[in-house]
């Protein structure tokens, strides 16, 4: 399975019988030449008996199995950054998701000593056989916390580790399948994550950023922070040992998705994971979105745009047409002269809704742009009472259905498409849709509950997607977030 600057290509070559997968040369010999980082280590292996491949499918297929994905690689390969993005989008879907870190564990038990964090502690030291039995076991304390926050409450887990060596991540499987069993004989998939790196831009911004936000590396300057790092990363290094076909259920990721390759991945939240991963990458651009007013009080609108003589109509049965063709020439001005996207290349999205079909029409003749049209950003379906107060859509759980019709979960699983295409571009995106759309997307991308950002509006971002007035949110990422800024929609030039 490939996937390269936001473009998937399924290359799974397998046999029924057994269910597992053989990578194709092309994408092996690329990952093989690829891993002089570790060594040189092949990650190819001979295939399993059939009987393992149905074993590992029987294990991850039942939808109410609750996940553990235990993330695999190098420190500064990525692995924590991609844990932190799933849980993002887990989260945004309505899943109990958490992080387990082994490196918070050690520091919340070095709290208030006067511990060594460097590359001497011998935690890091591979000859140091005392040392490496008290790294193992704060590996098992961290996951013994997993395992009881995930029977209790939760649905997906990431044990954050490194987990370098097969024989860790057998006394992974083993202590979970032995948890399970004292716990009702509770089954838990899991699936490990491996995050190789040999790209030597994304590996120098990974080491900067961790000297510089790790408590690991306080007190220390930036050159001195940086040689211990190394030092740490090279006896990792000395035995680490990529996964292998025979070790279950894997997805590895180069370069934060320059390939990703799949083996014995099943079920239904594996199958959300997968997607999700092929779409990462690590360029940043823009994302715009524009709710187009909601059609319930579009006259009202109109006329106190009118009023102010901003617009003028005819007659009331030419009010929408008007309002349409108003909103689409405003878009278009500022796509033209006033926003960033002037004279770039950018992906347009946007509904199946007669106003968003004539809004993007206006902005694909002003600017370079490839434009899709989904219904899966049509608005929200509010059933047989479609004119029932927004304020008391405002009140509902994520998952109660308004007057019989859509529920915000159902919102959500439907934009997930338009959102993994959004994540995959990276060319700049313009999002043309509707209030409660725009809301749910607003919400994944500043990490927030969805139904909190259906409430009333607190913020200028959360007005621009609720107010009447014509607007632009622009959404531009920073330090792993995104800020927020709003783009007021004037008159068209005459």
């Amino acid at each position: 399975l490939k996937a390269q600057a936001g473009s998937i290509r399924f290359d799974l070559i397998g046999t029924p019988s057994t269910g597992s997968f053989s990578m194709p040369q092309c994408i092996g010999d690329s990952i093989s030449a690829a891993m002089d980082y570790y060594d040189g280590v092949d990650a190819s292996s001979s295939q399993n008996e059939g009987s393992d491949s149905f074993t590992a499918r029987s294990q991850l297929t039942p939808d109410n199995a609750k996940l553990i994905i235990a993330m695999v690689g190098m420190p500064c390969c990525g692995k924590s950054s991609i844990a932190r993005r799933l849980v993002q989008f887990l989260s945004w879907k309505g899943l109990r998701v958490k992080i387990f870190n082994a490196g918070k564990t050690r520091r919340q038990k070095d709290a208030g000593k006067s511990q060594d964090h460097s590359s001497s502690n011998s935690l890091f030291d591979t000859r140091d056989a005392d040392g490496q039995a008290l790294k193992e076991q704060i590996a098992m304390d961290t996951l013994d916390a997993l395992l009881e926050w995930l029977h209790c409450t939760g649905e997906v887990a990431f044990f954050d580790a490194t987990n370098s060596t097969a024989k860790r991540r057998r006394a992974i499987i083993n202590r979970v399948a032995a948890y399970g069993a004292e716990h009702n004989k509770t089954q838990y998939g899991i699936v490990f994550l491996e995050s190789l790196c040999n790209d030597p831009v994304i590996l120098e911004a990974s080491l900067l950023n961790k000297v510089r936000t790790s408590p690991d590396f306080a007190g220390m300057n930036e050159e001195e922070a940086l040689t211990d790092l190394k030092r740490r990363i090279a006896e990792y290094e000395s035995v680490y040992e990529p996964l292998q076909q025979t070790e279950g259920s894997w997805i590895k990721v180069m370069n934060m998705c320059s390939y990703v390759v799949a083996n014995r991945v099943y079920g239904r939240l594996t199958r959300t994971v997968l997607p999700f991963v092929c779409s990462m990458h690590t360029s940043e651009r823009p994302i715009f979105l524009i709710a187009l007013v909601p059609r319930r009080i579009e006259k009202e609108f109109l006329r106190r745009e009118e009023s102010r003589g901003m617009i003028k109509t005819d007659s009331d049965s030419s009010l929408e047409n008007e309002l349409d063709a108003d909103l689409a020439k405003r878009l278009a001005a500022w796509v033209r002269e006033k926003s960033v996207l002037k004279d770039k290349h950018f992906c347009l999205l946007a509904s199946t809704q007669p106003t968003a079909l004539e809004a993007a029409a206006a902005v694909a003749e002003v600017s370079r742009c490839t434009t899709a049209h989904q219904s899966v950003l049509n608005p929200l379906y509010r059933g047989p009472h479609p004119d029932l107060e927004t304020e008391d859509e405002s009140h509902l759980d994520f998952t109660e259905r308004f007057g019989g019709g859509e529920s915000y979960a159902d919102l959500v699983h439907r934009l997930e498409t338009s959102l993994l295409e959004i994540e995959a571009s990276i060319e700049p995106v313009l999002v043309i849709s509707h209030a409660t759309p725009c809301r749910a997307l607003r919400a994944y991308f500043l990490g927030l509950p969805v139904v909190k950002c259906m409430e009333a509006a607190s913020s200028d971002g959360a007005s621009c997607l609720a107010d009447e007035r014509p607007c632009v949110l622009e959404l531009n990422p920073y330090r792993g977030r995104y800020e927020e800024t709003v783009h007021f929609l004037e008159p068209a030039p005459q």
